[in-house]
């Protein structure tokens, strides 16, 4: 009976205490609803993540393609090109000093200059008492070319052309140049009877007008 009334004392002391069913509970709702919460925001997270994974795969899918295409498209203009360089180089438009050019040059023998060039169009003596014969050749529309042959061997070469040539020398001289620039590929020289020479080059720049029309080649002078 004791026990009984003292636990009815206490009831009624935590009654008046204002304690009210459901408090005891919502000590333990605050904490679930937090983890709720951070479960929440964490799946927002993992969702977003996802979301840029996607993205960045499908401009990847969209992207290689075309930088794949543009990369070929640069590798075969490249191509081209060095094809265009290559057979620039490997043409006959460069006069070397003190040789010539590639199919027409000092030394070489008149069977392997008729197999470059074919029959000349034109064929004469230098003059009366001379042995050489000057044979002439049509390069292209703007380019002649004139060999000296003696005794069946090319012993001098002339390329006359018009602005529009394509031909230069190896050091960049182009037709048409005035002395100036062709003193500042050369070095200084002084013009004389409308001509530029170097003999130890073994080159000579004759000139129309102030301008460049033909190169001579012939071998160089020690």
């Amino acid at each position: 009976m004791l026990a009984y009334a003292s636990q009815s004392h206490q009831r009624a002391k935590i009654f008046r205490s204002g304690w009210k069913f459901g408090q005891l509970s919502n000590n333990y709702e605050e904490p679930v609803n937090i983890c709720y919460t951070a479960i929440c925001l964490n799946y927002q997270l993992h969702k977003i993540m996802i979301i840029r994974t996607l993205f960045v795969f499908l401009c990847a899918a969209f992207l290689l393609p075309a930088s794949t295409v543009y990369a070929q498209s640069v590798t075969i203009d490249n191509a081209e090109y060095r094809q265009k360089v290559l057979k620039y180089l490997a043409s006959d438009f460069f006069i070397t000093e003190g040789l010539g050019l590639n199919r027409a040059y000092i030394g070489q023998n008149l069977e392997q200059l008729t197999s470059e060039l074919g029959k000349p169009v034109k064929s004469k003596r230098q003059n009366l008492l001379s042995r050489t014969r000057i044979n002439t050749y049509q390069l292209d529309k703007q380019t002649a070319l004139q060999v000296g042959v003696n005794k069946g061997t090319v012993k001098a070469v002339a390329v006359a052309g018009s602005v529009s040539s394509q031909y230069t020398t190896a050091r960049g001289a182009r037709f048409g140049m005035p002395p100036h620039e062709i003193v500042n590929y050369y070095g200084p020289n002084k013009l004389k009877n409308n001509s530029l020479l170097y003999s130890s080059l073994g080159i000579r720049f004759d000139f129309k007008n102030g301008r460049l029309q033909i190169i001579r080649v012939f071998p160089a002078k020690k």
